[in-house]
């Protein structure tokens, strides 16, 4: 509940009491679960967050027979989350929690990495990736466009058109032929183009 009205209001406008309001209990009591205050609730919101990104992306994982469609399909989740307009609880968690930032943003870049890492042995495997590539560099440079997008709305860029043409860009360097033409195929289709 208090995800919901961080992403819809933002950090600094939600209280305690707000959340204690919405979820129709006394504010003692969200006192009680988190006793180090706000600060506490922003990290469980968070962490919270961070779980359903890993679970999400495990499913795509699953779902997907080829490295290149679970790239492809990271873009359309990832375009998704950024259309629901949670831009402003990140900016106010990094700006008003910067130690909590961290410690979660070291966890995702944590994981991230490992994700990105395994997909890049997978296409070599599959040899739809070039044979050789630097999968840690390769999977560290994937983590910095990533956070480049953060300051696409500053920019004036969209985010979702630059996340769109960032992926594009990062699949037509490290792909075979037989990649390649595995790309223009899935891009044909929903919900891929």
């Amino acid at each position: 509940m208090a995800q919901t009205l961080f992403f819809q209001a933002g950090i600094a406008s939600v209280s305690m009491a707000d959340v204690a309001a919405r979820l129709d209990q006394p504010e003692s009591a969200i006192l009680a679960e988190f006793p180090a205050g706000k600060a506490a609730l922003v990290q469980a919101v968070l962490e919270g967050y961070g779980r359903q990104m890993r679970a999400e992306l495990e499913q795509l994982r699953r779902q997907c027979s080829t490295a290149v469609e679970e790239l492809l399909a990271v873009r359309v989740l990832v375009n998704q989350k950024m259309a629901q307009g949670n831009t402003a609880f990140f900016r106010d968690a990094e700006a008003l929690y910067p130690a909590v930032w961290q410690q979660w943003q070291a966890q995702r870049n944590a994981h991230m990495f490992a994700y990105v890492r395994a997909n890049l042995c997978q296409g070599i495997a599959q040899q739809l990736y070039q044979e050789g590539l630097d999968v840690d560099f390769l999977a560290r440079l994937w983590q910095q466009q990533m956070r480049n997008l953060r300051t696409a709305d500053a920019e004036f860029l969209s985010p979702t058109q630059m996340h769109h043409t960032l992926v594009a860009h990062f699949l037509a360097g490290i792909v075979t032929p037989a990649g390649a033409y595995v790309t223009r195929r899935l891009q044909e289709a929903e919900p891929f183009y």
